[in-house]
């Protein structure tokens, strides 16, 4: 009797020793949900990306384009990061550097793929895509990625969440922001002059069109799905059918 009694009080000390080590597994899992956004992509991505494009005819932005959303399909939360390094990694090639026209016609192409793909990530990929054109090619490849990104989505708050990262990204360069300023005049948006300093808000919705997108006659960009590649149809809803997928677009320009 003796003997099961202190089997018992062991049983007793047991588990009361295991209860803490429950609790600190607890807080470990709430610290890693909360752990800060990846602003770079580590060695092993940019390896996994370079792979992708090894081989790949970088004038070929179909072939481009298939290479790059293969890769950001397994890590859809860094679709900026991805897009930016990808368009480092396909202009420095010479035959993108020293080919302007070319040059604009691949990173259009991959940034609107992307873009129409991810939607609600639209500012910050445009954003990344921007930084990453080298100097020598932004003033012919900006306004065409930004046209054909623009014409990829739906919702006037998407356009004008493109607009906002590329201008966010060209500063307060004339022609490059003149440029832009077309655009959203084309599109209706509402462009605030007072804006050069903090870029990342200068376009916004106009009264009417955010009357008319509240009441949903500008169709829709709900989110990740596969984008339509260059020439291809598309399957999404709205009044442009290349917008697919399950996020919703941003709520308004700029958040």
């Amino acid at each position: 009797m003796k003997r099961l009694t202190v089997l018992f009080s062991t049983a007793l000390v047991t588990v009361v020793a295991v209860s803490p080590l429950s609790a600190q597994q607890q807080g470990q899992q709430q610290q890693q949900t909360q752990a800060p956004a990846q602003t770079t992509l580590t060695n092993k991505q940019r390896a996994e990306l370079a792979m992708a494009l090894r081989g790949v005819d970088v004038t070929n932005s179909e072939a481009v384009t298939k290479a790059v959303l293969g890769v950001i399909s397994q890590y859809p939360s860094l679709a900026p990061l991805f897009t930016g390094e990808a368009i480092k990694v396909v202009t420095a090639n010479p035959a993108l550097a020293s080919n302007p026209t070319t040059a604009a016609n691949v990173v259009s192409a991959v940034v609107a793929a992307v873009v129409s793909t991810y939607p609600a990530a639209a500012q910050p990929i445009v954003n990344s895509a921007v930084k990453a054109v080298p100097a020598t090619l932004k003033n012919v490849v900006v306004p065409a990625m930004v046209d054909k990104a623009i014409a990829s989505v739906s919702t006037p708050a998407t356009k004008a969440a493109v607009l906002n990262g590329a201008k966010e990204a060209v500063g307060t360069t004339p022609s490059l922001v003149a440029t832009l300023d077309q655009v959203a005049k084309d599109n209706n948006l509402t462009i605030d002059e007072n804006s050069d300093t903090d870029g990342n808000q200068r376009y916004s919705l106009s009264d009417q069109v955010a009357e008319s997108f509240v009441s949903g006659d500008q169709g829709t960009d709900s989110g990740i799905g596969a984008a339509p590649l260059p020439n291809s149809s598309g399957g999404g809803s709205g009044s442009n059918p290349g917008a697919t997928g399950n996020q919703p677009a941003p709520s308004s320009a700029g958040s």
